[in-house]
C-alpha cells in the first residue's frame, strides 16, 4: 500500500488533562513512534523534509469534558479516544500499519494505550488504504464541474511572512501540486502551471469561519474551517481531471501548512454533500 488513512483507538492509562489544541503534541507523539521503529527514517523526515509525508488530525476524545478554563479536556482513566493519521509514503505507512500491540502514545503529559487499529472503511468510516494504481483508477470517467472541499480543521497558507486563512484556488491547488510531486505520485505536475490554471477556477460559494489555534504563549495560527465549493467550468477536460485528482489527494495530504500538526485536515465531498 502506498497511501492511506488509519484510525487508532486508544485508551487513557490514567486520569489526565489534554490541551484542546493538541496537534503539536500529536506531532511529537508520531515522531516518537517513528523513531521507535526506524530512527534513521525519523531523523531523515525531521531534518530533510519541510513538508512531512503524513498528517495528523486533532485528538478526538469520545467523552472528555472541557475544563473550566476551556483550554483542556479532562479525561478519566479508561476513557477512549481516536487518533486519525494519514500517510502518503510507503515507508511511513508501513510503520503506521504495524504499531506494536499495547503501544503507548505520549501526548504531552497524558498516556494513551493502543487498543485497535482501523485500516478499512468496513472497520471505520474514516479508514482507507490504497495503492497508487488504485488511487488513479478510482477517478471518475467524467469529472463534476463543482468540487466541494470540507476543511475539517483550521486551514491556512503562508503568504510572504503572514498566515493567509482563506482557501483561494491558487493557494489550494498550488499546495497540493507541490505535495504531489514531492512524494512521487504518478504523472508529475508543473506546479507553476497548476497555479496558473487555478486562476480560472471560480470560488462558487462557501460557508464557514476562522478559528485561531494557540499552540503556546508565543505561537497562534488562524485558519479557515468549513466548506468551500469551487467551479471548474473554465478548465478543459484534462485540466478538470488533474484538479479533481488533486482534490481527492487532499484527503491524504491535507491542505496548506502545519498539516502534520493537526491543521489542514480536508475531505472531498460528494456532489450530493456539496453546498
Amino acid at each position: 500500500m502506498d497511501l492511506g488513512r488509519i484510525v487508532y483507538r486508544v485508551q487513557a492509562t490514567e486520569k489526565c488533562r489534554v490541551p484542546v489544541v493538541n496537534g503539536k503534541l500529536l506531532h511529537g507523539a508520531v515522531f516518537k513512534l517513528l523513531k521507535s521503529q526506524s530512527e534513521g527514517l525519523a531523523t531523515e523526515l525531521h531534518n530533510a523534509l519541510q513538508v512531512k509525508p503524513f498528517t495528523v488530525a486533532p485528538l478526538h476524545i469520545n467523552q472528555g469534558e472541557q475544563t473550566e478554563d476551556i483550554s483542556h479536556y479532562s479525561v478519566q482513566q479508561g476513557e477512549c479516544a481516536e487518533i486519525s493519521i494519514t500517510a502518503f509514503s510507503e515507508d511511513v505507512l508501513h510503520i503506521f500499519l504495524n504499531v506494536p500491540e499495547g503501544y503507548v502514545f505520549q501526548i504531552g503529559k497524558a498516556n494513551f494505550e493502543l487498543q485497535s487499529v482501523f485500516k478499512a472503511t468496513s472497520e471505520h468510516p474514516e479508514a482507507v488504504l490504497l495503492t497508487k494504481k488504485e488511487f488513479m483508477d478510482s477517478m471518475p470517467p467524467k469529472v463534476p464541474e463543482l468540487v466541494t472541499l470540507r476543511y475539517v480543521s483550521p486551514t491556512t497558507f503562508r503568504l510572504d511572512t503572514s498566515d493567509y486563512p482563506f482557501p483561494e484556488p491558487r493557494m489550494v491547488w498550488g499546495s497540493l501540486a507541490m505535495k504531489w510531486n514531492q512524494f512521487d505520485m504518478p504523472e508529475p505536475l508543473d506546479v507553476a502551471e497548476c497555479k496558473a490554471m487555478a486562476e480560472k477556477v471560480v470560488p462558487w460559494k462557501w460557508k464557514g469561519n476562522t478559528e485561531r489555534l494557540r499552540y503556546n504563549k508565543n505561537i497562534a495560527v488562524t485558519g479557515f474551517v468549513g466548506e468551500f465549493t469551487y467551479s471548474l467550468y473554465n478548465l478543459d477536460d484534462e485540466q478538470k481531471k488533474i484538479f479533481y485528482r488533486l482534490a481527492y489527494f487532499a484527503q491524504f495530504a491535507g491542505v496548506g501548512r502545519m498539516t502534520a500538526q493537526g491543521m489542514g485536515q480536508t475531505r472531498l465531498c460528494s456532489v450530493a454533500e456539496g453546498l
